[in-house]
């Protein structure tokens, strides 16, 4: 919402009669880069950083060890 900025976004929330937030900023991009250096070396990451697992799930190269955040690439990253 907003001419030419955001300057608000519509939610819906299912608990209360309120739709709308007001803000100041925005988020453009989140989870482009993953911040994954911590585990290079420890669990099989794919070449943009993200660290691999198995598919359908979290569960990382090291057994027992599972991935979640903006780590993994689990498909849908982000939805409008």
């Amino acid at each position: 919402m907003g001419e030419d900025k955001v300057t608000a976004i519509d939610v819906e929330d299912l608990k209360s009669p309120e739709h709308r937030i007001i803000q100041d900023g925005d988020v453009v991009a989140i989870g482009h880069t993953p911040m994954s250096e911590l585990f290079a070396g420890q669990v099989a990451l794919h070449p943009k950083r993200y660290i691999k697992t198995t598919p359908g799930t979290t569960q990382t190269s090291v057994p027992g060890v599972f991935a979640c955040g903006d780590v993994p690439r689990l498909g849908v990253s982000a939805s409008a």
